[in-house]
């Protein structure tokens, strides 16, 4: 039987992957379920995931350039946001799939070496 539609389409599998590829990272995922409630600057979303400046910088830029986030310039503050149902519908999704996750709760963060 012969392939059709995405099946052969080479660009579907290759917007995939670049976007699971944006998505496989625990704190990328965090940074997204923050902004799907919220717009923040950079340095509050670093406050409040505990997440680096620049490395919470990095993880926006992949997941801007994933088009998963956007940037808006008020005077001189960058405020990031994510208002995708598509985005919500996917977290949505991996709560369903994932035991004991919920879209209302972020994932705690390690630091203690608790297990």
């Amino acid at each position: 039987m012969p392939l059709d539609g995405p099946l052969r389409d080479s660009a579907f599998f290759e917007q995939g992957a670049a976007l699971l590829a944006a998505l496989a990272d625990r704190d990328r995922l965090l940074i997204l379920r923050i902004l799907l409630k919220r717009e923040l600057p950079l340095n509050a979303l670093a406050l409040i995931t505990g997440i680096g400046s620049g490395a919470c910088s990095k993880h926006l830029g992949a997941l801007r350039g994933a088009g998963l986030v956007i940037c808006t310039k008020r005077a001189d503050t960058d405020y990031f946001s994510c208002r995708s149902d598509q985005v919500k519908k996917l977290l949505e999704t991996l709560d369903d799939i994932l035991p004991g996750s919920s879209l209302e709760r972020p994932p705690e963060r390690g630091g203690s070496g608790a297990p």
